[in-house]
């Protein structure tokens, strides 16, 4: 069958997350592992947050999960053309976040490879705001190299 569309992101704590697709008969496909979510996780605590798709089968997922010293940081991945990317951290995020209390709670996407996405971080006093936007240059296989994003 035919999948057309992204529709469900879950919590799944030690399990890092997963995701799912529809098929063209309105069944729930399987549930799957945010592709490499699992080795950034290894603080063993995700959660994915929100779900945007500028079309069937291109779409973003963003949420947090821990690292290794415990501190929680923001993630996004991409689905282009219905085959996922792996999930990155969000770049740039990981600097300001000093007090190890970073989420991405929102994530939109106004056309296939161009999203926004927004939530707070905390810099070691406070907890701060960011937004960072993100453009894909090519079809993201690899969403380190091919995404570009701004502040």
């Amino acid at each position: 069958m035919k999948k057309v569309l992204l529709v469900a992101v879950v919590s799944l704590g030690l399990l890092a997350g997963s995701v799912s697709s529809v098929n063209a008969t309105s069944d729930w496909g399987d549930a799957i592992p945010i592709p490499a979510l699992i080795s950034l996780n290894t603080g063993a605590n995700a959660q994915g947050n929100s779900v945007s798709c500028a079309s069937a089968g291109n779409c973003a997922v963003t949420g947090y999960y821990t690292d290794g010293a415990g501190d929680q940081q923001g993630f996004v991945v991409n689905q282009t053309d219905g085959t996922w990317g792996n999930a990155i951290a969000i770049p740039a995020l990981i600097g300001l976040n000093t007090g190890g209390d970073a989420d991405a709670w929102s994530v939109s996407c106004a056309s296939a490879g161009n999203c926004a996405v927004t939530s707070y971080y905390a810099d070691g006093t406070d907890q701060q705001v960011f937004v960072a936007n993100f453009t894909s240059v090519v079809p993201p296989t690899d969403p380190a190299v091919v995404l570009k994003f701004t502040g």
